[in-house]
This record gives C-alpha cells, structure tokens and sequence, in this order.
C-alpha cells in the first residue's frame, strides 16, 4: 500500500475502503498459480480478479505480479508487487 499515491486512501469513502481491502481476498479457493494460463475469480468484494501468465512464465493478478505463495494453515497467501485497484474506485480530490 506504500506504493499508491500520498492521501489515495484518506481520500476513499469507508465503503470505497472497505471494498479496497476485500478486492485482495478471495474465499474458499485455492488457486494453483502453477497450473493457470489465464481466467478470472471473484473476489470478496464481488468484483472479477483477471488471471494471466505472461510470455515470460509469470503469474499476473490484473496489473499485479505473483512474486510467491505461502502455505497457512486456513489457505494461501500470495504475495504480489503492488496493490490491486478494484474496477471504478476513483478517489476525490
């Protein structure tokens, strides 16, 4: 969250901010980085996530990069290169 723009979050609605957050969460599915070429998930926040992998073999999330997943006890961490924008959250100001 470092990298979006200086006030993006204080300009959000707590609705927009809710939405953000839930944007990155995905429930009750496990997504096997290894074996997609492309496709779309639904996210906590009912919005589409964009899957792809790229010519040079790596997993994107929209515009995001798949750097590695971690295994937890309740499900998959993936750790990605910047944040994912859900569609239409434009902030004011």
């Amino acid at each position: 969250f470092n990298k979006l723009p200086a006030g993006y979050i204080s300009n959000l609605t707590a609705k927009e901010r809710s939405r953000l957050i839930t944007y990155h969460i995905v429930v009750g599915r496990a997504v096997d980085i290894d074996a997609i070429k492309f496709g779309t998930i639904q996210a906590m926040s009912k919005d589409a996530i964009n899957f792809s992998v790229g010519a040079d073999g790596k997993t994107n999330i929209d515009s995001s990069r798949i750097i590695k997943q971690y295994l937890a006890k309740n499900g998959i961490v993936y750790l990605i290169d910047s944040v994912l924008i859900p569609p239409i959250i434009t902030p004011r100001g």
